[in-house]
């Protein structure tokens, strides 16, 4: 089951600054990781939150510069410039302790971000710190279209992004929540965080066991099923 919040951003740079999380991985998370049987090799290479970072459109070195960039292009610097997507998976779905899974999780939040909003820059920064220790992704779209330079608004966008979420879900073999009502699916809320899917019964869909993704894999090629 993977599901979403989302938010507007009148600062890409700061979104784009938190989801990384230079040099913020806590001991907690790594003590959680070493009790889990993750490798220490794997852990002591581990500082920032994001342990997986992929992108559509960006070189993701230098998105923040590039995203700044577009913005600038096509004059769309001011008001909202980027838009954050959570996207949590549940933990019957990707293991937060098997490094593979952050590829593949990383990997879905490309797919989601480059349906949600097709020729934007996207970003995505993998986390599996917090409450549980679930895998989630930090989503950041860059507002202006690269080619038209016409900004993607999310409001009453959610139907169609809980859709999208929800056949990505099944393409990848992922459990999925039945169809709800919109007021269970959704609770708009002014200037704050949208949560789409965010109760209902689950329905695993069986898939074969999927390959396991190297970092560059990451960024995402035509979708297909891992």
């Amino acid at each position: 089951m993977a599901t979403i919040k989302r938010s507007a951003a009148k600062s890409a740079g700061a979104a784009i600054s938190y989801a990384a999380g230079k040099d913020k991985l806590d001991e907690e998370t790594r003590d959680w990781l070493r009790a889990h049987g993750v490798d220490e090799t794997v852990v002591a290479r581990l500082s920032d939150r994001a342990v997986a970072v992929g992108g559509e459109n960006v070189d993701i070195e230098h998105v923040r510069g590039q995203m700044r960039a577009t913005r600038e292009l096509f004059h769309k610097n001011t008001g909202v410039q980027a838009h954050r997507i959570i996207q949590s998976f549940a933990v019957n779905d990707l293991n937060a302790a098997d490094p593979a899974d952050w590829e593949r999780a990383n990997a879905l939040g490309v797919e989601l971000g480059r349906l949600i909003a097709p020729g934007h820059e996207v970003a995505v920064y993998t986390h599996i710190d917090g409450e549980g220790h679930k895998l989630h992704n930090h989503i950041i779209i860059n507002a202006p279209n690269l080619e038209t330079g016409a900004k993607y608004h999310q409001h009453n966008d959610f139907a169609r992004v809980t859709k999208l979420n929800d056949r990505l879900a099944q393409e990848h073999g992922l459990s999925v929540i039945e169809e709800l009502s919109q007021h269970e699916r959704a609770q708009e809320l002014p200037n704050a965080t949208s949560t789409l899917a965010m109760s209902g019964r689950m329905t695993p869909v069986p898939a074969s066991t999927p390959p396991c993704l190297t970092p560059a894999q990451a960024i995402l090629r035509p979708s297909q099923p891992f």
